[in-house]
């Protein structure tokens, strides 16, 4: 008899995941998130600090799928770029912007730590910055 690859992406395995919402699955998504965001996201004021920006890179963009399930809206771009050893690739980059942004800090902000200073201020300075809307205008 011969074996099966059984390996699984990020993708497949949170297909398999979908069904099994429940108040402690939730908590297990949100706190993955954090860790993932603590390593490879960023918080930035972009446009002289009008708006809250989270923003994550990846080459695969199987974590970035699986993060913008758990919190929604949010943009994916896709850039062709040259690695140090001359290497193209593709890089996916997941952003959400103002209130949703917001929203996404104040939900992980338990489980940060990397990010945690940064998070707290963000979420404490939002009435002091514009929110910046999906359609990408801003309002105050």
């Amino acid at each position: 008899m011969e074996a099966k690859d059984t390996k699984m992406g990020y993708s497949e395995i949170w297909e398999g995941l979908k069904g099994l919402s429940t108040t402690n699955m939730k908590a297990t998504e949100i706190a993955w998130c954090a860790g993932f965001f603590d390593g490879e996201g960023c918080i930035s004021r972009p446009n002289n600090g009008k708006y809250i920006q989270l923003r994550i890179a990846q080459k695969n963009p199987d974590a970035l799928y699986r993060f913008s399930k758990v919190f929604g809206g949010g943009n994916f771009y896709h850039n062709d770029i040259v690695t140090p050893s001359n290497k193209p690739t593709e890089l996916t980059t997941y952003i959400l912007f103002g209130s949703d942004a917001i929203k996404a800090l104040s939900t992980m902000l338990s489980y940060l730590t990397v990010k945690r200073a940064q998070a707290i201020k963000a979420i404490e300075e939002r009435g002091n910055i514009r929110h910046r809307s999906k359609n990408n205008t801003t309002q105050t």
